[in-house]
């Protein structure tokens, strides 16, 4: 086995690039921040030698459109192709009919449900 010696320095900057592209695709992929709010409060933080290292922000926010986009369901061609599982069957608090001409769907969380108030319509009970 031979064991050779490093003889270069740690590129420390390049490893925070790469850390601060990680953060900013999880929160694309787990927020609805807009890319846009992404990276202007990830960036605004760092120092300068690690945003001139960085991508250009108009390719940064392309990036993280692109990893939000690999995240969403597919678009169904029909209303009946529209299936609602996962992340998304959590926050669904409003489905008239996944068969009807004209679906009338509601998406919220509970905490933004508490904010609204309903009208009862006979289309969708609040729980």
């Amino acid at each position: 086995m031979i064991i050779m010696e490093h003889n270069h320095l740690t590129d420390t900057v390049g490893c925070q690039v790469e850390q601060v592209r990680h953060t900013m695709k999880s929160k694309a992929s787990s927020t609805n921040d807009r890319p846009n709010q992404i990276f202007t409060f990830t960036a605004a933080p760092l120092s300068e030698d690690i945003k001139a290292r960085m991508a250009l922000p108009d390719t940064s926010k392309r990036v993280l459109c692109c990893t939000r986009a690999a995240h969403r369901p597919k678009n169904p061609h029909s209303l009946q192709e529209l299936d609602i599982t996962g992340d998304w069957a959590s926050k669904l608090h409003c489905d008239n009919d996944p068969e009807a001409d004209e679906r009338f769907i509601i998406f919220t969380s509970s905490s933004h449900l508490q904010q609204l108030v309903l009208v009862k319509t006979g289309i969708c009970m609040v729980p």
